[in-house]
């Protein structure tokens, strides 16, 4: 590769994260480090927030990270959803959520933890008000302010705390959940990872084969700011007329095998009712075994006219939870073709020390095909590679809305249906699968 493009990628990939924490004030608040942004409006809130480290203690990152998210919690206020706990491709663990404080105000929150040196634990809790604009504003900023943040507690600048044991019968319920379902033998030998996809694959009907219309009483789209790594979670929630409900909903609902589901996931039913108030509730358990009637809230989805065809452009974005930033775009065109587009950036400290090796890779796949390229660059060593492969049929084909679905035939011969429906009612907004997307104009 000339040494020019290996420069200007290098400058591409390098640079963000090192700018990233300009312009953020630290400060430390009660023991512990928080980063906010200079130009923050002053009625908004948009803060990261760094516990002092814990030792190990013999337990083991899974064990840790939920229990310390529900100690922080507890002195912020009470959760709207179940907690969802990810793994990132780092290896750290990742959830998020939104909550109301003491005065009715609601706030999305995040947080990512984990291995911090071989023997202590971190964790970080990102807190915003629900406004997208902050979201579009700073989110792709914290992956520096995060990274400067270790750092810091890799300096010292915290003392580590001692990691709080809970008590016994806590201890013995975080063990347990009663919510897991009773697999068949088949399913109970697969990797996590297989049996959701196998399940998935066991609770679809042929299509339009599943939920017909009139069993619907109503749909709620629940959507939130996953702030830490930026983007949005959707939770689809469907309310059947004989009093259950389905939550967090990502088959296209007319090819949902009503009957397979409530056998393999039957977390994921509950029933509903409607409150004085005229709002409906469902009946929530936790992984305590704990019940409670939640409000539903949310956005009522609008499903397409079956041979519907947009002409336009929908993106979504993303981060990661430690660094790295990734969007991606459909097109939908009047004439049933589709074109997606996708790239993805990241860099990082090979050493951790902030004085080594910096690594940087990027790449986009679009109707040309997948073009990659990666860096490195330190006081001893240097380059870089990049390679094209034309695999651009995989990002084009045919498409065909048909309800609460979306038909995809790939040029490469590739055929699927995914969930589809629009979440606002002039139609600027999609959820795809369990992902939303934003309309955008062509560049």
């Amino acid at each position: 590769m000339p040494r020019k493009i290996i420069l200007l990628i290098m400058t591409l990939l390098i640079l963000p994260p090192l700018f990233a924490q300009k312009g953020w004030q630290k400060s430390l608040v009660n023991g512990e480090l928080q980063y906010v942004p200079g130009n923050l409006p002053a009625n908004k809130v948009f803060k990261l927030v760094v516990s002092p480290p814990e030792a190990r203690a013999g337990s083991t990152q899974a064990e840790w990270f939920p229990a310390k998210v529900k100690t922080l919690q507890a002195s912020l206020g009470k959760t709207l959803k179940d907690w969802k706990f990810n793994t990132e491709k780092d290896g750290s663990l990742s959830a998020n959520n939104t909550f109301q404080d003491g005065f009715g105000t609601k706030y999305s929150i995040s947080y990512q933890g984990g291995n911090l040196d071989g023997e202590r634990f971190y964790i970080a809790r990102l807190i915003s008000s629900n406004d997208l604009i902050l979201l579009m504003k700073y989110a792709f900023q914290v992956e520096g302010v995060l990274k400067e943040a270790r750092q810091a507690l890799l300096n010292g600048e915290l003392q580590s705390a001692e990691t709080p044991q809970p008590p016994p019968a806590e201890a013995a319920a975080s063990k347990t959940n009663p919510e897991a379902p009773e697999l068949p033998a088949d399913l109970s030998k697969m990797t996590a990872k297989e049996r959701r996809q196998e399940i998935q694959r066991r609770i679809r009907t042929a299509a339009n084969q599943g939920v017909r219309d009139e069993q619907v009483e109503k749909i709620f789209v629940w959507q939130g700011l996953d702030v830490l790594v930026g983007g949005m979670d959707t939770d689809v929630h469907v309310l059947f007329r004989d009093g259950t409900i389905y939550t967090d909903c990502t088959t296209p609902l007319n090819d949902l095998n009503i009957e397979v589901s409530r056998k393999l996931e039957p977390q994921k039913w509950s029933t509903w009712r409607r409150e004085p108030s005229g709002e409906y509730a469902y009946y929530r358990v936790n992984r305590k075994g704990e019940g409670a009637w939640k409000i539903l809230e949310g956005k009522e989805p609008l499903k397409a006219a079956s041979g519907e065809r947009p002409d336009n452009i929908f993106w979504r974005f993303a981060g990661s939870a430690m660094f790295g930033s990734h969007k991606a775009s459909i097109r939908l065109l009047p004439d049933g073709r589709f074109e997606l587009f996708s790239s993805s950036m990241v860099s990082g400290d090979m050493t951790g020390g902030g004085a080594g090796s910096y690594t940087g890779a990027a790449s986009t796949s679009d109707k040309e095909g997948t073009h990659s390229a990666s860096v490195i660059v330190g006081a001893t060593v240097g380059g870089g590679s990049s390679s094209t492969v034309r695999d651009g049929s995989k990002n084009t084909g045919t498409y065909r809305l048909d309800g609460w679905a979306i038909e995809m035939v790939h040029d490469n011969g590739y055929v699927h249906r995914e969930q589809f429906f629009f979440d606002e009612p002039d139609k600027s907004g999609i959820v795809l699968e369990d992902d939303a997307y934003w309309l955008r104009n062509e560049d």
